[in-house]
Order: C-alpha cells, then sequence, then structure tokens
C-alpha cells in the first residue's frame, strides 16, 4: 500500500500538503517519501520548510536540515532558488544569515509567494516543518503587517530621552529613570 493511501491523503489536498510536529520526528523523512510518491505518479513536488531555525546558513548541526547551500547569493529573492536533496526541490533553506531578522511576516509572504508560483507551474507544494505558527499562518491566513528591524542603537536612544524627561519632571527621577531603562 502506497503511503498516501496508507495516510489517507485525498486528491483534493494532494496541491498543497501540511505536515508539522515535534523537533526530530521525522517531518522532512516522510515529505520526501510522500513526494517521490507523487513523483513516481507523473506529478512536480517541490517541499517548503517551515522552521523558523532552517532559514539561517551555517545552523546546519542543531536544525537537522538536510543540505546546506553551495552558492550564497546575494538577493532578495533568494528564497525563490531552490536546493535539490534527493532529487526534489526544497525552499526557505539557508536564505538568511544568522544575524538577520526574519520574521513570521517575512515567512508568510515568502511562503505565499512560492506556493502561488509553484500551483502556476503545475506543481504540488509539500509545507514540512516543525515551527506550528508557521504552518498556522498559512492555513489560517493571518493578516500580518511587516515591522521594522530591531534597532538596538534606537531603543537605547529612547531610553536615554526617556531618562532625561524623567530627570527634568520628577523629583526622584535618578532612581525612577534607572528602573525604567533597564526595563524597556
Amino acid at each position: 500500500m502506497s503511503l498516501i493511501n496508507h495516510l489517507q491523503i485525498k486528491e483534493s489536498t494532494k496541491n498543497l500538503l501540511f505536515i508539522g510536529g515535534p523537533t526530530a520526528s521525522g517531518k522532512t523523512g516522510l515529505a520526501i517519501k510522500i513526494a517521490k510518491e507523487l513523483i513516481d505518479q507523473q506529478q512536480k513536488v517541490s517541499i517548503i520548510s517551515a522552521d523558523s531555525r532552517q532559514i539561517y546558513r551555517d545552523m546546519t548541526i542543531c536544525t537537522a536540515k538536510p543540505v546546506v547551500r553551495d552558492n550564497f547569493l546575494k538577493s532578495d529573492e533568494l528564497y525563490l532558488s531552490p536546493i535539490k536533496y534527493d532529487g526534489i526541490d526544497h525552499y526557505l533553506f539557508d536564505i538568511v544569515e544568522p544575524n538577520d531578522r526574519y520574521s513570521l511576516f517575512d515567512f508568510k509572504a515568502q511562503a505565499e509567494s512560492l506556493i502561488k508560483k509553484l500551483h502556476n507551474d503545475g506543481e504540488k507544494v509539500i509545507v514540512a516543518g516543525g515551527t506550528g505558527l508557521y504552518i498556522d499562518s498559512l492555513i489560517h491566513n493571518y493578516q500580518l503587517n511587516p515591522i521594522k528591524s530591531y534597532d538596538a542603537n534606537l531603543k537605547l536612544t529612547l531610553a536615554k530621552e526617556y531618562e532625561d524627561l524623567l530627570k527634568k519632571t520628577t523629583k526622584d527621577s535618578a532612581n525612577l529613570a534607572f528602573g525604567i531603562s533597564l526595563m524597556i
């Protein structure tokens, strides 16, 4: 019996399939097995990673990432470039430097763009990963706003300005300002 039949994957859900679960539970392996069965049925299929750590370059050991990207393209559309693993195109691996910010908004925008592109090319898509919020954002179509990057310098500047303002307006401001700046 095929894995697709055993898991009772219906024809109507084969265009977009989600595989989620805890760390090291075999999500990627299962996605690859299903993808190979679809390929055996003469269907094109790609896998999109829904893992909040596998997106980072050079973070292979702790993420169980199946591959490391050989080419380190510097492009805003790096996420559109798949890597081949076990004969199947995988997306959203090694697309961000470890010190760069990557948000739920970024994931959702890129995953939706990929899904649309792949479906337009006649491909099935398997989204597999352990970051439940990533998967949930696609399933329930979260409406998100882009956020500005975290800026430590701006945070320190605002804390200092607030402390200065408190010193001018509060009698016992030094202790209060110190306490507030620590909370910020």
